[in-house]
């Protein structure tokens, strides 16, 4: 873990559960939704409410801004962890739809989508699981 060995079973044994765990948590399974709107305060309050009102479970989440641009992406599953059905992404379109972008995919792809780069604006860009791993560190 710090550089040394690993004298006993029971120490290999944690590390490899430690990755195993760690691995899991970076693998983004389910719905891809990827949201692209104005940024502004409020929005991700606005965006994961209206998801769980819909009874989706959010497994992973991906924040980007560039300029006033927010482009966040989703990885959501049904309350149960199931995969999320048409009739859902139906309310979602509706709901969301009205006042930002709203892209669906069913098998999300290895990468995340790189927003194109815009002269002199900011640009910030972070994972919730990266940022809760630097509070807990």
């Amino acid at each position: 873990m710090d550089g040394c060995t690993l004298d006993t079973e029971a120490e290999r044994e944690r590390v490899i559960k430690c990755l195993d765990a760690a691995i899991r948590r970076r693998v983004s399974e389910g719905l891809s939704l990827e949201l692209c709107a104005k940024d502004r305060v409020g929005l991700l309050s606005e965006v994961t409410r209206v998801l769980r009102e819909n009874g989706l479970l959010v497994t992973r989440a991906g924040v980007t801004t560039v300029g006033e641009q927010a482009m966040t992406v989703f990885y959501v599953r049904d309350a149960s962890g199931n995969p999320v059905d048409t009739k859902t992404i139906e309310m979602l379109r509706k709901e969301i739809g009205q006042t930002m972008m709203l892209n669906v995919k069913k098998v999300p792809a290895a990468k995340s989508a790189k927003a194109p780069e815009a002269g002199g604006l900011a640009k910030t860009s972070f994972f919730f699981g990266s940022l809760l791993g630097k509070f807990l560190a």
